[in-house]
């Protein structure tokens, strides 16, 4: 009767966490493109922007943790098994990698009409494999394709979209091999959300942070990185289609006004290029970018700054060989950085389409790594302006992988947070977000408590008793005095 009770009990939590758990949170790091080098500042630079973002996931039996990059313009799911000695030799490989062989739970699907023929767009032959997967503390069975050869080796690939973009490409055809769909079928994730979030306002080397999948940011009771719960606000979404940006997945927007500013004093103009719009007013989103490119064009506006501390050995600037890109870089002098900030032009662009005017200066721009303080904020020839970390970390993006179209919440009236707030997590969590686990914690516990009380413990303690329950155990006995007492019975 107990087990009877206890499955069903078992049912209504599964029924619980089903409906309550349709946003799944995946870890997520930064590791540079090419291997470290801190020979040179060039070099080092390099190591800052040229970067790729991985998903932490743990699979296999043992569970490990693996380390695979996202890839926002294929929807190829697939993990490479122990590529490292294939990579470039100036490749960074320094990464945990998926092993087969030493996973029980592995097992290849010959069934599976590609097993030997799929080809994606980082490889040319791929195997179709499944193994454990871990989310949420539970275990699932999950299918992922193994490459035999590759077009590009690299760890494995999370691919970010369910279909192909365009024709030119040779990602699946099939969504259901996707790893997003997977994850719905699953009932892991609900919608085609996602959205991606850092874990501090400070910019970092090896930065983390998570993706989140399956939901709108308003819709989470939780902080979301340094985000305080209560930030995103139903009310203050904007919507946007993402165009096509020759044959690639871009997610992008244009500005419509533009304006720099000194320092970080957003009332003291320095320039209103408004009208010289035409040529540079794309703007797009790179997630696996460092750094943040502006139009060439613009750079005469930051080589002044730099330029009076040229002289005498403090700033310098150079043009990597490599990928042919200008960028700036001091001596680690406080005051002299201090001053650079003072008259570093900060920017203001304004999107009619986001209702939103977006800003970029010397706080958001800066970083101190080996002895330099290096401005994230570099030029190349493109027109566009390249948005990485510094810019992502700012301001979140939600795309909708299946309508195709990303949403950005405009609420004016609260600040966005700064590497200068208190909301950095290395300082720890607010009263109200205590206060507020600590209320959902009593509340989850009252409701198990009541659950199992009422499907484990009340038939045995509260239903009317049997028979068999009237035993002389449960009752004290009292003799009654006889009438006789007393009285000799002889008489």
């Amino acid at each position: 009767m107990i087990h009877n009770k206890f499955s069903k009990l078992l049912i209504i939590l599964n029924i619980i966490i089903f409906f309550s758990n349709c946003q799944l949170k995946i870890p997520l790091k930064y590791f540079p493109y090419y291997k470290y080098n801190d020979s040179t500042p060039s070099t080092i630079f390099l190591g800052l922007v040229k970067q790729q973002l991985y998903a932490n996931i743990e699979i296999g039996t043992p569970k490990r943790t693996i380390q695979i990059p996202l890839v926002f313009d294929s929807n190829d799911f697939y993990i490479a098994d122990s590529p490292k000695n294939e990579y470039e030799s100036d490749r960074f490989n320094d990464l945990m990698f998926y092993n087969s062989t030493s996973s029980s739970s592995y097992d290849g699907d010959e069934e599976d009409e590609d097993y030997y023929s799929y080809q994606g767009d980082l490889f040319e032959v791929a195997t179709y494999q499944k193994d454990k997967f871990y989310f949420n503390n539970t275990e699932y069975i999950i299918n992922f394709y193994v490459p035999i050869s590759y077009r590009e080796v690299n760890s494995g690939g999370v691919g970010m979209l369910l279909l192909p973009y365009t024709d030119n490409t040779d990602s699946t055809p099939d969504r259901t091999k996707t790893f997003y769909e997977k994850l719905r079928k699953l009932g892991l994730v609900k919608e085609y959300y996602w959205s991606i979030f850092y874990n501090s306002t400070k910019a970092s080397r090896e930065e983390e942070g998570f993706l989140l999948l399956g939901a709108l940011p308003h819709e989470m009771n939780s902080d979301l990185g340094f985000f305080k719960q209560g930030y995103f606000s139903e009310k203050y979404i904007k919507t946007v289609n993402i165009a096509e940006v020759g044959q690639a997945f871009k997610i992008s927007f244009d500005m419509d006004s533009l304006t720099a500013y000194e320092g970080i004093n957003k009332n003291k103009k320095i320039e209103d290029f408004s009208s010289k719009l035409s040529s540079y007013k794309r703007i797009e989103l790179d997630y696996h970018s460092g750094g943040v490119i502006a139009p060439g064009s613009l750079r005469a506006y930051y080589h002044r700054v730099f330029e009076i501390y040229f002289i005498n050995g403090e700033c310098f600037n150079e043009t990597t060989t490599k990928k042919s890109i200008t960028f700036y870089y001091c001596k680690n002098n406080k005051e002299t950085i201090s001053k650079i900030k003072i008259s570093f032009p900060g920017i203001n662009f304004i999107s009619n389409d986001l209702n939103y005017s977006f800003t970029l200066d010397s706080e958001d721009l800066f970083i101190e790594e080996k002895g330099y303080v290096f401005c994230l904020l570099y030029f190349s020839s493109s027109t566009r302006w390249m948005m990485g970390k510094p810019f992502l970390r700012k301001y979140p993006f939600t795309v909708n992988i299946d309508e195709k179209y990303f949403t950005f919440y405009y609420n004016t009236d609260l600040e966005r947070p700064s590497s200068n707030d208190d909301n950095d997590p290395d300082k720890g969590i607010s009263v109200t977000s205590l206060w507020i686990i600590v209320c959902c914690t009593v509340v989850i516990i009252s409701i198990l408590s009541f659950l199992i009380f009422r499907f484990c413990l009340y038939e045995k303690y509260f239903k009317k008793k049997r028979a068999n329950e009237l035993d002389d155990d449960n009752y004290d006995y009292t003799a009654k005095n006889d009438k006789t007492d007393g009285l000799n019975i002889n008489n």
